[in-house]
Parts: structure tokens; C-alpha cells; sequence
């Protein structure tokens, strides 16, 4: 008799409010997940993924009711649980591993205690005393180092890579029989991705648990799952195996997810008038930050050590490397939007690194920069229109003029210039990147830095964005410094590739160089953890792939 599933959704339809665009967020959705199985449910924003991880947990928002279908979790419909006994389920049989750890941990509580918290939660008999050794063991098990030190320590005081480790100790905690993981390595960069991929491949051999992976990334898809499910606006459109879905997709919405993922092949080499002067240097640029956990033992951190660039006009100039890299502290600084600590910054020529406030302000307008999350960059309490015109009438331009203007940068990016009047939270992440990049285009930069601004979209949106910046670049002249930890997007856009290392450049020359021969061991290094690049391609050509990484025995390296 075969193992009873560890989730079974049948039929499941969860409404939408009347003034919703469509009837449903998830329309008759069924799919199960067997024990120490792996099934990804992919999709761009909107398709339902969310919503059908929230429905599993109990925790839909008001908004949302499920009006048919059952979830059956142990033999239990989650649907029909009382409130006490969802609170029982969570954490105890399933468990869920959220996208952001930051927002998702207690900011006053140390890590150590909010482990601690998850066990005495559903410690058995009511005993709510959880041996601290349980504690250091689940640390451990996840790899994090020095787990008796970093019991004591808070979420800002780790690396994005360790919360989230601390996140999959926390579900780990009561060995439940399924693991919900919703976009949990989507902000990391690819040496963390790759191990956070090895640990859940190794807690489904070792806890026997199912996982539900939800992702909008390919790459991880072709890694880690053993059934892969394709969701569009709330419907299944397509499921299978992953061999099934990515070597021979039938539907062509699942065609089009798999054309919009960039390859891994760099762009050919562009023609560039590198005659002039770079239009951006820096010289020898220093960061040194004071580490504030160890400020006791009087510790600094240099984050930028003598980083010397030359980026010309009309060039994509991409900056690469690991979470802790330097990258966005490089950015930063060049945008003075944090003092360096030493060298110069150069703009045409002119040293902008150590003027005051008051003297930055003409060189303001000069270099714009689009941050990953526009809806955090964005004021919610402005409309769009706003937001974009607000720079241009600082500098005194005319407030019709500026409006104009506005009207026409949202047409130019994609968006109808009537929404000028609406509000960030009424629009898509995509729709609203594009009214980050329209906001950097109203000051008529020469520099356009990106700082991971398309890593938290959809494959789809995410390739629409990247063709939009190139154009832009191109009927501009714009010069941009593109940040990234996806060697694809890299690949995809960047004319010149830096790698970062600790605050240093390691590697550094023509994008096809540095991907196609590598010489620094760092970059090889990061290449080859890239479960994009590593697998992608071979799963979808090589019919044995699944086979290989299904076996223990063959899959250490993973």
C-alpha cells in the first residue's frame, strides 16, 4: 500500500473580492505532495502560488475565502480546522520557509530564542522547557557556523543567507511532514542559493519530509524538483516531472516562462567609442565600516578595498559576486549616497567623492539609481506622478513641463500616462520597476545605476525590464552600472563584467572573457554554483538528469 501523501489539495477555488479583476486567485487547483518528494509550483506574480501556500497555513487574508475544495494535511482538512488547531498545524506538521527573513524574524529577539520559541510552542505534554542543546543541533544541521555565538545574535547582525538558514531551522524544529518554501532563495546570491538547494535536498533524504517549493526561477526548478506544477492567473495550466515540463512543455504559456529566461551565453560584444575618457571613474576607493556587534573588541569591516574601475559612455557595466561582496557599497558610494572612506570618484573627470552636500547638488541629477524593491524606493503616500515629477521641479523645472515629461517617460517604459495619478500599491512589481527606471529617466542622468533591479521579478517581467533598459540605454546614451548576483541577467546585458570578492575586484574584462574563461578560482567558483547555469540546459537535453540527482549515491556534490 502506497504512503498516504503529506499534502493532497482537491479541487481547491479560493474567491476573490467583487472589484477584482478576475473571479478567483486559485481556480480548482489539485496537486499533491508525496513524502520526501519535491514539487515546484511556478508561475509569474498573480498565478496563485502565494495564495495557495498562505490557504495550506491558515492564513489567508480576510479578503480571501476558499469556497470549494478540500486540503488534506495528515489526513486533516486545514480548511475546515478551528482556529486553536491551526495554530497546533503550524510549525508542528507544516511548516513554512518565507521569502523575506528579514521581515518574517522578530528584530528584538535573538535567533537562538525564537528557535527556542518554536519548539516550547509545541513542546509535548505542555513542558515548556526546550533543552538548549536542541537548539545548537538545529543550528548546526543547517550549517550555520559558530552556532553558540550566533544564538545570542539578531536578525540584522546576520548575512541574508543566514536568516534565512535560521528560517529552515525554525521549520526543521518539530520535523513536520511538510515544508512550504515560497521564494526562499529568490534574493540570494548564487553561492548561498546552491547551498540552501543542497540543505532542503538533504532534509527531504533525512526527515522524509515533503517540500512545496514555490519559484518563478527556472534554474532552481531544474535543481531541486521532482514534479513541477505551471500556474496561471489561479489555474493549473500544465504538471508533470520535471524532465516532462522542461524537456517537452505542451502549453504555451509554460513555452514562453522557458523563452523568457536568459541564457547563459554572453551577449556578443558591442562596438563602443572608448577612444574618450571613461565618463565614470573610481580610483583606489575605500569603505570601512564599524562592525557593531564587535564594536566591544573594536573590529572594522572594510567593505570597499581600493577598488579602482573605468566605465565609458554608453557602456553596461556589470558588477558581480556574493551577498557581503562590496557591490552595493561600490554603488553607494558612487552615488554619494554613503561618504567613501578613502580614493576617488570621478564623474567626467571632475573628483564628486569628496565634496560636501551642498556642492554634490549639481552632480545630483548626473546619477540616478533603481533599487531592487521599488515599493519600499516608492512613497506610498504619493501617486506616481509625484514621485517622478518630484526631482525634475527640485531642480527647477516647471511643474507643467514636469508633468509633461512624466506623462511621456511612463508611455516610454510601458505604462499609460493617465496612471499618473494613481498609487505604487495599485500596480505589479514590474509595472512598478518601470516606474522607478521612468523617475531615474525624469533628471536626464548620465549614469543609470541598477542595484539588483530586476532579481526579485518574474522570468517573464524580468526579460520585458532588461529589453527596456537596453533600448533605453541605446536611444539615450546612458552609461549603466548594473549590479546583480544572476550571472544570466549578467550575461544577458552587460558589455564588461567586474567580480567582487570581499571588497575587492578579483576579475575583471570583456563579458565573454570573464564567462566563457574564467581565471580567477572565485569566478569559476561562482559559475559553477549557479544552479541556473548548471542545469537548466541539461535538464532540459538530458533525460537522465532527474535520474542522477534522484540517486543519494549520486548526488553529494549537489
Amino acid at each position: 500500500m502506497s504512503e498516504a501523501p503529506a499534502l493532497d489539495i482537491q479541487g481547491l477555488s479560493i474567491a476573490l473580492p467583487r472589484s477584482a479583476e478576475r473571479g478567483f486567485a486559485v481556480e480548482n487547483l489539485s496537486l499533491q505532495v508525496r513524502p520526501q518528494e519535491i514539487v515546484c509550483i511556478v508561475g509569474e506574480s498573480g498565478s496563485g502560488k502565494s495564495v495557495t501556500a498562505l490557504s495550506i497555513m491558515g492564513l489567508l487574508p480576510r479578503a480571501l475565502k476558499a469556497t470549494h475544495g478540500a486540503i488534506d494535511v495528515g489526513g486533516e482538512n486545514v480548511l475546515t480546522a478551528s482556529r486553536a488547531r491551526l495554530r497546533e498545524l503550524r510549525g508542528n506538521r507544516i511548516a513554512m520557509i518565507f521569502q523575506e527573513p528579514m521581515t518574517a524574524l522578530n528584530p528584538v529577539l535573538s535567533v537562538g530564542n525564537q528557535i527556542d520559541e518554536a519548539l516550547q510552542w509545541h513542546a509535548a505534554n505542555g513542558a515548556r522547557a526546550a533543552p538548549r542543546k536542541r537548539v545548537l543541533d538545529l543550528m548546526e544541521s543547517v550549517g550555520l557556523p559558530d552556532p553558540e555565538q550566533l544564538t545570542r545574535s539578531y536578525p540584522h547582525q546576520l548575512s541574508g543567507g543566514q536568516r534565512q538558514r535560521v528560517m529552515i531551522a525554525m521549520a526543521l524544529a518539530n520535523e513536520p511532514a511538510l515544508i512550504i518554501a515560497d521564494e526562499p532563495t529568490t534574493a540570494l546570491d548564487v553561492t548561498t542559493q546552491a547551498r540552501i538547494l543542497r540543505l532542503l535536498r538533504k532534509i527531504q533524504r533525512t526527515h522524509r519530509s515533503g517540500i512545496l517549493f514555490i519559484t518563478h526561477d527556472f534554474g532552481v526548478v531544474a535543481e531541486i524538483a521532482d514534479r513541477v506544477v505551471v500556474m496561471r492567473h489561479g489555474r493549473v495550466v500544465e504538471q508533470g516531472s520535471v524532465d516532462e515540463v522542461l524537456r517537452n512543455p505542451q502549453n504555451t504559456y509554460t513555452k514562453m516562462l522557458l523563452e523568457a529566461v536568459p541564457s547563459a551565453k554572453p551577449r556578443p560584444a558591442r562596438l563602443l567609442p572608448k577612444a574618450e575618457a571613461p565618463i565614470l571613474t573610481t580610483q583606489d576607493l575605500q569603505k570601512t565600516f564599524s562592525d557593531a556587534f564587535f564594536l566591544r573588541a573594536g573590529r572594522k569591516v572594510r567593505a570597499l578595498d581600493d577598488v579602482s574601475i573605468d566605465v565609458h559612455r554608453g557602456e553596461t557595466f556589470g558588477i558581480v559576486g556574493e551577498s557581503g561582496s562590496g557591490k552595493s557599497t561600490l554603488a553607494r558610494c558612487i552615488a554619494r549616497l554613503i561618504d567613501p572612506s578613502g580614493g576617488e570618484i570621478r564623474l567626467d573627470g571632475e573628483e564628486i567623492g569628496n565634496k560636501t552636500q551642498a556642492a554634490l547638488r549639481p552632480f545630483r541629477r548626473r546619477v540616478q539609481i533603481v533599487f531592487q524593491d521599488p515599493y519600499r524606493s516608492l512613497n506610498p503616500r504619493r501617486t506616481i506622478g509625484q514621485s517622478i515629477t518630484e526631482g525634475p521641479r527640485n531642480y527647477g523645472t516647471d511643474k507643467g513641463a514636469a508633468w509633461a515629461r512624466a506623462g511621456a517617460l511612463l508611455d516610454l517604459v510601458g505604462i499609460e500616462a493617465r496612471a499618473l495619478g494613481r498609487y505604487p500599491h495599485e500596480f505589479s512589481g514590474g509595472q512598478r520597476q518601470r516606474i522607478a527606471i521612468a523617475r531615474a529617466l525624469a533628471m536626464e542622468p548620465d549614469v543609470l545605476i541598477a542595484d539588483e533591479a530586476v532579481s526579485a521579478l518574474d522570468v517573464s517581467v524580468q526579460a520585458q525590464v532588461l529589453d527596456l533598459m537596453e533600448r533605453l540605454r541605446d536611444e539615450f546614451g546612458l552609461t549603466i552600472l548594473f549590479i546583480t548576483h544572476d550571472l544570466r541577467v549578467a550575461a544577458r546585458l552587460c558589455d564588461t563584467i567586474a567580480v567582487m570578492l570581499n571588497g575587492r575586484i578579483v576579475e575583471h574584462g570583456p563579458a565573454q572573457k570573464v564567462f566563457l574563461k574564467p581565471e580567477h578560482n572565485y569566478t569559476q567558483a561562482l559559475l559553477a554554483a549557479a544552479p541556473k547555469m548548471r542545469h537548466l540546459e541539461r535538464a532540459v537535453t538530458e533525460p537522465s538528469l532527474r535520474a542522477k540527482r534522484s540517486n543519494p549515491e549520486t548526488n553529494i556534490g549537489y
